[in-house]
């Protein structure tokens, strides 16, 4: 059971983060009396941090809150109690407030009323300080050390951290289908690409680093690379047959990146007839490369060649350009269900 929690506590992890997730299962394991209504999100829950982190991982350093701003947390009770509850059930820390001074308050009440005790708050305090002398965050605001002088930065992006960043994405990116075999793709095979962004990000003050990097690799590599313009093709103005002499490869470059608060990013092209989209894989060779969402084949199921590669970066953006080539094997493997159920995706 907890099999990471158990070897990071074993390795001495100082302090967890109980997040606003409820774990019913784990909540029953500790209290087999436990109705559903009563069953909080970690923040919160008596059950987690003290039955499970305190008492069956055997974790005594620090537990702090997750952000006390969020939607797990406020609508879980009524904030003045959520406040003294969450340090009552377990937690000794909050992650961030929304009003200082009144959250404050809650707690002073919360111990004026009995929600939490001396005894609990003090206990609190104390892994605090705890963690704090630990550190020696003390002897290094005596010494005037407290703030790393600027010669820390640089280990940042130092030889064996850019190395272990490259490492990751070569073996990060998953190929997920390429049912008509277009790969690896040659400047003999598709000398004219038409790459297609599709983003979420700002893009009014141009396109984004890592669009462009992708952009010089392949035209490093010989081929002639265009960006799609915001029009469909053919139009009324060209035919099917004008478009495929200028374009080889349609090459899809998404980005649409995902939040706390939106976990659920679905891809909308720019009209009712899907300008933009790739509804013509019949016609011309796509392939669709995902930078970020895993789950883009839901929208984009037509197409042959499909790529996960997880994140946009520099280092990643390399990766897949190596294994579109051909240089470099794709060795990732899909950690999720990238079809998610659809029967038709992988065709």
């Amino acid at each position: 059971m907890l099999r990471i929690y158990k070897e990071l506590i074993a390795y001495g992890a100082d302090s967890v983060m109980s997040a606003h997730i409820k774990q019913p299962a784990l909540s029953r394991l500790v209290n087999g009396r436990i109705e559903d209504h009563e069953i909080l999100p970690g923040s919160l829950s008596a059950e987690l941090n003290r039955g499970i982190l305190r008492e069956r991982l055997g974790f005594n350093g620090l537990i702090v809150t997750d952000a006390t701003q969020m939607v797990g947390f406020t609508a879980s009770m009524p904030r003045p109690r959520a406040v003294p509850t969450a340090i009552a059930n377990g937690a000794d820390m909050f992650m961030f407030t929304i009003n200082h001074g009144e959250d404050v308050q809650c707690m002073l009440d919360g111990l004026e009323n009995g929600l939490l005790s001396p005894q609990r708050l003090d206990e609190a305090v104390t892994r605090v300080l705890a963690l704090k002398a630990s550190l020696g965050l003390h002897r290094k605001q005596a010494e005037g050390s407290l703030v790393p002088p600027e010669s820390a930065l640089e280990i940042v992006r130092c030889d064996e951290h850019v190395k272990w960043a490259a490492d990751c994405a070569d073996s990060a990116v998953t190929l997920v289908k390429d049912r008509d075999g277009l790969l690896p793709i040659s400047p003999a095979r598709f000398a004219r690409i038409e790459l297609v962004v599709v983003t979420n990000e700002d893009q009014t003050r141009g396109r984004s680093p890592e669009v462009e990097l992708f952009k010089s690799f392949l035209e490093a590599e010989g081929f002639d690379v265009r960006y799609s313009e915001a029009v469909d093709h053919p139009s009324e103005k060209s035919t099917l047959a004008d478009y495929r002499k200028d374009v080889d490869l349609l090459l899809y470059y998404a980005n649409m990146k995902v939040g706390s608060n939106q976990t659920a990013i679905r891809i909308e092209w720019k009209d009712f007839l899907g300008s933009g989209s790739p509804k013509y894989v019949r016609d011309i060779p796509t392939i669709f490369v995902s930078f970020s969402n895993p789950y883009h084949l839901v929208d984009v199921p037509m197409v042959p060649t499909y790529v996960n590669a997880y994140s946009s970066n520099e280092y990643v953006v390399r990766a897949v350009v190596e294994k579109l080539a051909g240089r470099s094997t794709f060795k990732g493997v899909s950690p999720v269900d990238p079809t998610c159920g659809l029967w038709d995706a992988l065709l």
